[in-house]
């Protein structure tokens, strides 16, 4: 977290220096940034785990933070001035290898999301959005401790909300820094046919919840300034 910070600091301050952030004024609609938008972005989430699983594993939890890279596209449409709206997608890929008692949920895979909310350009370079997305996270090698101490691999499917604040700086005309943080909280049932009995079933309920932090270059796509 404290890495990305420093490099988003030193990132913005080069381009400054480079001359990058020289935008002309004539060539651009300073009141809103319409269209279709692409981020490529790096992220930092925290991991807090929480697993309930009867008669293997009580009470599961831990701390940790995993790297990962994702893309994100979004359409905005102007509402009034400044303001408007966002709709969208994004996939993302998040490393984990870390052991909490037994529950390894290793690396995960975001399906293609739905992203809805609101956006202020305010002024020419600066741009802030906030948006809400839903979507489901797969953990392919997820592994959990059976009744004889073997691994299972539960390849949970966990559902996922997030709220994302984002801060956009176009150095040029149709590319922009963009950073921001945000929340978000994934969690899921899992049921395991006991080997004792098969009228019994062992059902695992896990959840994961945290903040995020995410940083990247935002595109432009099309030539819609100016119109």
């Amino acid at each position: 977290m404290k890495a990305i910070a420093i490099f988003s600091i030193l990132f913005v301050g080069s381009m400054c220096q480079s001359g990058w952030a020289e935008i002309a004024p004539e060539t651009y609609n300073a009141s809103f940034r319409p269209g279709h938008h692409l981020t490529l972005f790096v992220a930092f989430q925290q991991n807090k785990w929480n697993v309930r699983q009867a008669g293997v594993i009580s009470g599961v939890g831990g701390k940790s933070v995993s790297p990962g890279l994702g893309l994100r596209y979004s359409f905005h449409f102007n509402i009034f001035r400044t303001f408007g709206l966002l709709v969208g997608s994004g996939v993302q890929y998040l490393y984990e290898n870390r052991s909490y008692s037994g529950f390894v949920p290793k690396s995960s895979f975001q399906f293609p999301s739905m992203i809805f909310g609101i956006v202020n350009n305010i002024d020419l370079k600066f741009r802030i959005s906030t948006f809400a997305e839903y979507t489901a996270n797969w953990y392919p090698w997820m592994l959990t401790k059976g009744e004889t101490n073997n691994n299972i691999v539960l390849g949970a499917i966990p559902d996922h909300f997030a709220f994302f604040t984002q801060f956009d700086f176009f150095s040029r005309r149709n590319i922009a820094f963009s950073s921001g943080l945000g929340w978000r909280r994934t969690c899921t049932n899992c049921v395991l046919q006991s080997k004792s009995s098969e009228s019994i079933l062992n059902r695992i309920h896990i959840s994961n919840e945290g903040f995020f932090m995410q940083s990247g270059v935002t595109w432009q796509l099309g030539d819609e300034l100016g119109k």
